[in-house]
C-alpha cells in the first residue's frame, strides 16, 4: 500500500516523533511504500539514519499557507496515495481527508487526535457544528492518545474511535538493569516552556534537597528565551546546588539522550498539560520511576500509578512529598525498573502500535 502522511510542519525532530514513526514502521513492518509530504524545514539527517526507508516529499509554499498548500498537494498528488493520513481535529485536516477520499473512492483515510483536553471544546452545535459532524463522519480512522478522551469523544461524536499511544523509538537491545543507574533525576523537553512548568521541578528538588543531599537533578532540553534569568535567581537562592542541578541543553543524538534515561533512577514531569507526552514513555523503556502531573495521558503511561506516581498539577508540597518517598525507597525503584520496561515494550513500542493501525486500516 502507498501509504501518505501529509503534515507540512514536519522538521528533523518530528520524524522521531508519530509523524515520521508511523509511516516509518508501516514501511519497516509491512513493507508499505511509506512518504511524509512537508515544507522543506531544514536539514533531516534522522531519514538518513535511523529512518532509512521513509520517502519525505517536500511540498512548495505556492500560497504560503499551510491548507492551501496542503489542498493543492492533494488535488496533483492524491491518486499516488492508498491510505492518507493527518493530524489534529481541526477544518484542515477534515477538508483533507474528504478530498482524498473523493479524489480516491477506494482508499482509506485516517486522523491521528494528538489530543489533550482542549480537543473536547470543537464546535459540535450549530451550522458549524452539523459541518464538522458531516466531515468526521466520512473519516475511515479516528484515534486518540488517552482512555479518558477516547471515552468523552465517543459520547460527543457518537462514532468509533480508536485508543492508540504514542509510542518510543529506543536505542537499546537489551533491558537496562538498575545497576546501571545513579541516584539522578531527570527531566527532557523545552526547558522554561511556560506549560512545563520546570519552576516547579527546581524548587520541589530544592525542597526534597533538605531532606536527600545524594541526588542530582538534570534538566535536559533546549532553554527557552528568558529562563536564563530565572536559572541565574535560582542558584544565588539556593548556591549549595550548583553542583546538583545540571542544564544539559538539548541532545540531538538519540543514543546519547537514551543513555541519559538509562542512567536515571526517577524521571519527573510538572506540566500543566499535555497530550500523550512521548518522554515519559521513553523514561518508561528505559526503566525509569515516572513521577508526573495529573496530565492526562498520566494513568495510562503509569498503569493507574503502578509504575509511577501522580500528584496534583502545580502542587508543590505533593511533588515534594512524593520524591522524598519515592528516593528513599530503592527496592520500589529497583523492582520497578525491569517491570516498567516489560510494559513499555508491550503496550508502547512501534511495532505494537502500528500492528493496531495496520489492522484497522486494512479491513
Amino acid at each position: 500500500m502507498r501509504y501518505l502522511t501529509l503534515f507540512l510542519e514536519a522538521e528533523n525532530v518530528h520524524l522521531i516523533k508519530d509523524v515520521g514513526m508511523i509511516p516509518y514502521t508501516m514501511y519497516k513492518e509491512y513493507g508499505h511504500h511509506s512518504t511524509l509530504a512537508c515544507y522543506h524545514n531544514g536539514a533531516y539527517p534522522y531519514a538518513d539514519d535511523e529512518l532509512k526507508g521513509l520517502n519525505l516529499v517536500f511540498v512548495r509554499r505556492i500560497f504560503g499557507n499551510v491548507f492551501l498548500d496542503g489542498l493543492l498537494f492533494l488535488l496533483l498528488n492524491a491518486r499516488k496515495y492508498d491510505i492518507l493520513q493527518v493530524y489534529h481535529l481541526s477544518f484542515q485536516s477534515m477538508i483533507w481527508l474528504f478530498l482524498f477520499k473523493k479524489i480516491r473512492p477506494l482508499s482509506r483515510n485516517y486522523l491521528k487526535l494528538d489530543a489533550n483536553e482542549r480537543i473536547l471544546n470543537y464546535p459540535t452545535k450549530g451550522l458549524k457544528g452539523v459541518v464538522n459532524k458531516y466531515l468526521f463522519r466520512k473519516i475511515d480512522l479516528v484515534s486518540v492518545e488517552t482512555a479518558a478522551i477516547k471515552i468523552k469523544l465517543i459520547q460527543i461524536w457518537n462514532r468509533e474511535i480508536l485508543l492508540i499511544p504514542n509510542g518510543f523509538a529506543s536505542t537499546f537491545d537489551s533491558t537496562i538493569l538498575y545497576e546501571h543507574k545513579k541516584n539522578k533525576i531527570i527531566t527532557v523537553g523545552r526547558i522554561g516552556a511556560p506549560e512545563k512548568r520546570n519552576e516547579l521541578l527546581l524548587e520541589g528538588f530544592a525542597a526534597f534537597c533538605e531532606q536527600s543531599q545524594d541526588w542530582d537533578l538534570e534538566l535536559i532540553g533546549p532553554i527557552q528565551s528568558g529562563f536564563e534569568n530565572y536559572i541565574d535567581q535560582y542558584f544565588l537562592k539556593y548556591p549549595q546546588l550548583k553542583n546538583k542541578v545540571i542544564f544539559t541543553g538539548a541532545i540531538q543524538n538519540r543514543n546519547d539522550l537514551f543513555e541519559k534515561y538509562a542512567e536515571a533512577k526517577i524521571f519527573c514531569l510538572t506540566s500543566q498539560y499535555e497530550g500523550f507526552c512521548i518522554s515519559l514513555v521513553e523514561a518508561a523503556s528505559a526503566g525509569c520511576f515516572l513521577i508526573t502531573s495529573s496530565v492526562i495521558s498520566a494513568p495510562d503511561i503509569t498503569l493507574n500509578e503502578k509504575y509511577g506516581r501522580i500528584f496534583p498539577i502545580d502542587d508543590l508540597e505533593g511533588l515534594k512529598k512524593i520524591l522524598i518517598k519515592t528516593a528513599a525507597d530503592d527496592m520500589l525503584l529497583k523492582n520497578n525498573c525491569v517491570e516498567i520496561q516489560k510494559f513499555a515494550d508491550t503496550r508502547f513500542s512501534w511495532k505494537v502500535i502500528v500492528q493496531e493501525i495496520n489492522k484497522q486500516l486494512m479491513k
